[in-house]
């Protein structure tokens, strides 16, 4: 379920057409994961540094977030729940250097891993590796989530291919993604809980 007033956001009351597409999005994310609950938060503090990337936002335990739920924005994959308390929980974003994500390209259906990088954080983008022997991606290709690995849920937008690296040993070829998520204007996220079967 999805629950807000203009007295949790009065910031979104001040433009009703920007309010409409906030809310669209947010319908659209329940519809996309039916069976899952959204939770949305604002963000009160980050400790974005050289090393990691970490928000912290205003729900917690009592509001049913848990360690290990997926953090997703309209436009794609924000990360995960590190930890909670009853009213606040720490989220690591995938710009995070210590962050991989099981992806897939949707394209070539081919499976990656897309890697946070200290060096690459600063602009929003992540590495992406293993990518198969034969793959061949190109610049615009899309990455979602594979659904692999037990902590994503497949087919979550995390980017597209601006830039691909290719090595003599293509097992180690290389491309560069822009994160869907423009977290330098990230203000609401949202966490994904699957709903209980009750």
């Amino acid at each position: 379920s999805i629950s807000f007033t203009c007295s949790s956001w009065p910031w979104l009351c001040s433009s009703y057409s920007w309010f409409s597409t906030f809310v669209s999005e947010l319908l659209n994310l329940a519809d996309k994961y039916p069976n899952h609950n959204v939770v949305v938060a604002d963000i009160i503090s980050d400790s974005a540094t050289n090393w990691e990337e970490i928000y912290v936002v205003n729900k917690g335990s009592d509001d049913g977030v848990e360690a290990g739920m997926t953090v997703i924005a309209g436009a794609g994959l924000v990360g995960y729940v590190k930890s909670v308390t009853k009213t606040t929980s720490k989220i690591v974003s995938i710009l995070d250097a210590g962050n991989s994500v099981s992806a897939r390209i949707i394209r070539t259906r081919d499976d990656v891993i897309c890697k946070g990088n200290i060096s690459l954080a600063e602009n929003q983008e992540l590495k992406v590796m293993n990518i198969p022997a034969g793959t061949v991606l190109i610049e615009g290709d899309k990455i979602e989530t594979s659904g692999i690995g037990g902590i994503y849920p497949k087919g979550i937008n995390i980017g597209k291919v601006t830039e691909v690296v290719t090595k003599k040993n293509p097992l180690e070829n290389e491309a560069i993604i822009e994160t869907a998520v423009d977290f330098n204007k990230l203000e609401a996220n949202q966490s994904k809980k699957k709903r209980s079967l009750s």
